[in-house]
């Protein structure tokens, strides 16, 4: 119990380390196109842990069902990545947010189907509830901002639901091929992030037109924060956290993340703080409470994997 309340805490932290992300790449994508942006980041975050997955390499030379396994976790993350990525060029960022909350609900989907992972109908709840809150948080805010008009965006809408399909097969997929195939989570995460940082180079590629590229200081320390932060260590963390807490606890701490992405701009640039914000919030909190009140009570249910 004590681990999974550890790793527990350990992903909340990388839920606060990645909760500026959006807001940063927000300014960086005004200066520097989205694909190359794309191709930096999950770079970055490949190069660093290449010496991981180098040592893994015999493994998934022996086991072709490792390989095909990983394989399938990258390109589910290269899809998401560059769907992603699409969807937020094509509409706005609230209107992508919204799509994007239904992550976590397709998590446990997954998790139940691919993994066979067992919930009670409390841990269920306080997920629906966090979500509750969380669409609180984007949903109000949006229609006040529209006058209550709603606007369809038809790619930004495929596109954002690829990436929402796409994008939490990869870390169940993950967590089955570190589980099966004793394939460290770093190697994972390198190889993934590598292939979809050569995806997207490829797709700024054949679009870019032969344009020359202007980094400022400022984005290269974006791009840093990007790619060994939020998609280096955060997600290495997150996805080392899935061995030892439940599914719908880490769903949970998506929208806590999602909640502090909002939140941001009211301490940095000094936005006021919404009722909605407020109530969403503690939603949030209500649902991830649930959760992991259900966990100390009812820990039957869960089964810890194995290192």
């Amino acid at each position: 119990m004590k681990t999974k309340q550890k790793w527990f805490w350990i992903c909340f932290v990388a839920a606060l380390l990645a909760a500026p992300n959006a807001l940063i790449l927000r300014r960086t994508s005004e200066t520097l196109d989205p694909l190359l942006i794309n191709a930096a980041r999950f770079g970055l975050a490949g190069l660093v842990f290449l010496p991981m997955l180098i040592k893994d390499v015999p493994k998934l030379i022996r086991s072709r069902k490792a390989f095909l396994k990983l394989l399938a976790a990258g390109l589910a993350l290269a899809v998401a990545g560059v769907t992603y990525i699409i969807a937020i060029g094509n509409a706005p960022a609230s209107y992508v947010s919204i799509i994007s909350l239904l992550s976590p609900i397709m998590l446990l989907i997954y998790a139940r189907r691919l993994s066979r992972e067992r919930m009670s109908s409390r841990a269920v709840a306080g997920i629906i509830i966090a979500a509750l809150g969380a669409m609180l948080v984007v949903v109000l805010p949006l229609a006040k901002a529209t006058g209550g008009e709603f606007v369809f965006y038809p790619l930004a809408t495929i596109a954002a639901l690829a990436s929402m399909l796409t994008y939490p097969a990869s870390v169940v997929l993950a967590k089955d091929i570190n589980k099966k195939f004793r394939v460290h989570i770093l190697s994972i995460v390198s190889f993934s992030s590598l292939l979809t940082a050569f995806v997207s180079l490829g797709l700024w590629s054949m679009s870019n037109g032969g344009q020359a590229v202007v980094i400022s200081a400022i984005d290269v320390w974006s791009l840093l924060y990007a790619g060994l932060i939020v998609l280096g260590l955060s997600r290495a963390l997150t996805l080392r956290g899935y061995k030892y807490i439940s599914t719908p606890a880490l769903g949970a701490l998506f929208y806590v993340e999602s909640f502090l992405a909002v939140i941001l701009p009211v301490f940095v640039l000094n936005e006021k703080l919404s009722v909605e914000m407020i109530i969403g919030g503690c939603l949030i909190l209500l649902g991830v409470y649930a959760i992991e009140h259900h966990k100390a009570t009812h820990h039957k249910y869960h089964h810890i994997i194995r290192p």
